[in-house]
């Protein structure tokens, strides 16, 4: 029976764009993911620019709603409410294949709790109560992500120290990296357990088997002989000491140092080995530098493996902090546009480490010469510096440096694009507005392209930390996720910032491509049908190339060897405007990825219809955007933003029909209509139209106020009887604390301060109704017992908010305020007495 098209509904249409859903054109960005928390206008804005800026496909973007917290939430609500539906998605929308990267833009929870499922009683159970003390039941958000098979598995294997198998493992000394079989690696975590409880007899027969089984171990042969010396078998220790030398053990500091090694102090033939491992070379034996692919297993010694030999992950970052002791979004998205264009750059700068006699910095200090060396030899300029900052340089290209506060201002440095700042301190990475230490975002704030910083209390664990060999595997050509997941053991704290696509030294195949022997680009693109060949050429000057993808509309439809065609064959593709994009895979062991991206249109099954792409547009945010289009014949037209239907209609137009650029959120935004159309044999499909280019504008800066007289510290509570207090201190429940009742009326009044023209950001929490005004102007309702973000745009100078509410039960209010950042609203407000 033919069908009418008036019969098509719009819910036949929608059911086709999972598989279907276009892609914006060009560059990079196809093997990552983005999860963006729609219900936060920062976290949208700072999605919306990376999208444009790696060209990261429509299908890749995954929005969540309820992210199940704010700052941290618990490992069981991480799971259930991000990384399950997540997941989820991408298998639903076919990426599984292609993800590598699964990445969170801002305003997502960047802390995880594990103590619900890590009690002290299990940790001390999997490592004794010395292990227990420092495997601190807090994780990252990225940890978790990258460790998610063993989150689905329920498996705390990931907070072992040498949990992560993607790590290049270290040899100190002239042999190759220890490589263990999974029963001798077990046997090690077993023996390292039982000296943490002092059990070194036994510790010792495990030792003993895993040194015969590999004499010229300079690893082993240490541990060996910190166990025998704890034990006071200190000739024996002594030879084994001998033997560690012998076989490259070179970490003088370490030996030194190391605690199960005093009873050796005094003795002049431990003064010998130590003067032995000074005056030789250090050896600079760390596995090479690899890519990461997320279908990739990797074994106990960190060799690639088949997909269900051993664990895979992915690599996962958070692209920006905008909360707490975050960025502005201004600073995000400069720290963004930074990285993206210092790609290929190779920037002739400086990479400074740094040392001084803290902690902070000697635990990582092993590292620095044979990383230093190991550059040098890349022809990398690097340099080891006494101090905490480098001081007067213009050129760091990278940094590696152990303080618990640094001010980067007064060092008169220039961080360079592309670069990773590196900090080892406690809590860098406790993002919380009561945190201590200096923040990973002030990295960021002045020029680097990422930065880390743990989440909770690590201690002086180098294996929570990424070595010194970080600035070795970036320089490698390596991306910032795969050099920072490279250089640390034990991940699952550690919180990464910045763009995790980034590669400043990176060498990319360079090509460009003919479908059919013509050019196709958006001002004309081709018009083909049938099975169609592309013809790539690889630049001869750049990398070669050892294999070639390719994507249409950011799926992965083949790969090709050298020798194979490309072609597609369109007829089982849906009429109408695509994105083809060909990767060139180079040949070295990074596997650095060139693009050439092209728009065509399939002409297979429907008669001709005009294809142009139309300039962008721009969107005030206070306005609605108004868009009109037509698909003559079409029984409906569907408008999508990033796989999100924004519109449905029936019939074949558009007829300034209004979207919300708060849906849309701040930035380059690209919609992709579709048409359902009905063939000729009265069969139903559909077909896709040019993407609609649109930039939305941030809000209008507001006009600072006048002189409000004399201002007192806090913010000023009203009652329901009209009594006005003052407020300046931050409680849990402050408002009732003030007498506001269950079920009364009360306001809040409070002056902020913009300390420049910018967008600024409210953040609300309340468990009622309540209404804002931000300088007289009344926002939008906000919903109850979720957190609200709202922008707003102010010149420099003082600014007014007022809130008002009705609370049925005791009333619990969290507002939050800054740019960048953000502060409790009461720590930062001031009022009129």
């Amino acid at each position: 029976m033919r069908l009418s098209r008036r019969n098509i509904a719009i819910v036949l249409l929608l059911s086709l764009l999972v598989c279907c859903a276009p892609a914006r054109a060009g560059g990079s960005g196809e093997n990552l993911i983005l999860v963006v928390n729609e219900s936060s206008w920062a976290s949208m804005a700072v999605a919306n620019e990376y999208i444009r800026l790696r060209n990261i496909p429509g299908r890749n973007v995954i929005y969540l709603k309820d992210t199940g917290g704010f700052e941290s939430i618990y490992l069981e609500t991480f799971s259930d409410a991000i990384l399950k539906p997540v997941l989820q998605e991408i298998e639903k929308r076919g990426l599984v294949m292609q993800a590598d990267y699964l990445v969170y833009s801002s305003d997502l929870p960047y802390s995880v709790d594990l103590k619900r499922a890590a009690s002290p009683e299990i940790l001390t159970r999997m490592g004794g109560a010395q292990m227990a003390k420092i495997l601190t039941p807090e994780a990252s958000i990225n940890g978790m992500t990258y460790f998610y098979m063993h989150v689905l598995g329920r498996d705390l294997g990931m907070l072992h120290l040498e949990a992560n198998r993607y790590f290049r493992r270290i040899s100190h000394g002239a042999s190759e990296p220890l490589k263990l079989t999974d029963e001798q690696l077990v046997s090690l975590r077993e023996a390292t357990n039982l000296a943490q409880q002092r059990q070194f007899d036994k510790a010792e027969t495990l030792l003993v088997d895993l040194t015969v089984a590999h004499p010229r171990s300079g690893d082993l042969q240490y541990l060996l002989a910190c166990c025998r010396a704890a034990m006071g078998k200190l000739d024996l220790a002594l030879i084994d000491l001998a033997q560690a030398v012998d076989a490259g053990w070179r970490n003088y500091q370490r030996a030194k140092d190391d605690p199960a090694l005093k009873p050796l102090a005094d003795n002049p033939a431990f003064a010998l080995l130590l003067e032995r491992m000074k005056a030789v070379r250090p050896g600079i034996n760390v596995q090479p530098t690899t890519g990461f692919r997320g279908m990739v297993a990797w074994s106990p010694t960190g060799e690639p493996l088949p997909p269900n030999e051993g664990p895979r992950y992915l690599l996962s970052t958070m692209l920006a902090m905008t909360s707490g002791r975050g960025n502005s979004v201004k600073e995000a998205v400069e720290c963004l546009r930074r990285s993206a264009a210092a790609d290929g750059s190779k920037p002739q700068g400086t990479i400074y480490f740094m040392s001084n006699n803290d902690v902070r910095s000697t635990t990582r200090q092993w590292a620095l010469e044979p990383a230093l060396l190991a550059l040098r030899e890349m022809g990398v300029p690097v340099t080891i510096e006494d101090g905490v900052l480098p001081e007067g340089k213009n050129d760091v290209a990278g940094l590696l440096t152990g303080t618990e506060r640094f001010n980067w201002v007064k060092s008169g440095s220039k961080i360079l694009p592309g670069a990773i700042c590196e900090n080892f301190t406690s809590w860098g990475g406790v993002m919380k507005e009561s945190g201590k230490q200096t923040p990973l975002s002030e990295f960021i704030r002045h020029g680097a392209a990422g930065a880390s910083g743990t989440v909770f209390e690590p201690y002086a664990i180098q294996a929570k930390f990424p070595n010194a060999f970080i600035q070795m595997h970036y320089a490698a050509g390596a991306s910032l996720a795969e050099a920072f997941y490279q250089s640390v053991s034990s991940p699952y704290q550690l919180l990464i910032v910045g763009d995790p696509l980034c590669q400043p030294w990176a060498q990319f195949p360079r090509l460009t491509a003919t479908v059919n022997g013509v050019e196709s680009t958006d001002d004309d693109p081709a018009t083909v049908a049938g099975k169609v060949l592309f013809d790539v050429k690889v630049d001869p000057t750049g990398p070669a190339a050892a294999r070639f993808e390719m994507f249409v509309d950011g799926q992965l439809v083949g790969a090709y060897s050298l020798d194979q065609p490309l072609e597609l064959d369109t007829t089982k593709l849906r009429d109408g405007w695509h994105e083809v994009r060909i990767v060139a895979v180079s040949a070295s062991p990074v596997q650095t990825r060139g693009r050439v991206s092209m728009p065509i249109i399939l002409n297979n099954y429907f008669p001709a219809m005009e294809m142009k792409r139309a300039k962008p547009v721009e969107t005030p945010w206070e306005e609605k955007a108004v868009l009109s289009l037509e698909a003559k014949g079409a029984a409906g037209i569907v408008l999508l933003h990033n796989s999100r239907v924004l519109l449905q209609v029936q019939g074949d137009k558009v007829d300034g029909a209004q979207i919300d650029p708060r849906v849309l959120g701040q930035g380059p935004v690209t919609i992709h209509p579709i048409a359902a159309m009905v063939t000729a044999a009265g069969t139903q499909d559909i077909i896709h139209l040019p993407p609609i280019d649109l930039q939305v504008l941030p809000p209008v800066l507001a006009p600072a106020l006048n002189n409000q007289g004399k201002l007192e510290k806090g913010l000023k509570i009203i009652l329901a009887n009209g009594t006005a207090m003052a407020c300046a201190e931050a409680k849990p429940n402050w408002l009732a604390d003030a007498g506001v009742r269950a079920g009364e009326e009360f306001a809040v009044e409070a002056f902020v301060t913009a300390s420049t023209d910018d967008v600024y950001q409210f953040q609300v929490l309340a468990n009622m109704s309540v209404i804002v005004e931000i300088d007289g102007k009344m926002m939008d309702p906000l919903a109850s017992n979720r957190w609200n973000y709202i922008p707003a745009g102010f010149k420099r100078g003082l600014h007014k908010v007022a809130i008002r509410g009705k609370s049925s039960g005791a009333p619990r209010l969290d507002v939050r305020f800054g740019g960048p950042g953000t502060r409790n609203l009461i720590t930062v407000a001031k009022h009129a007495p």
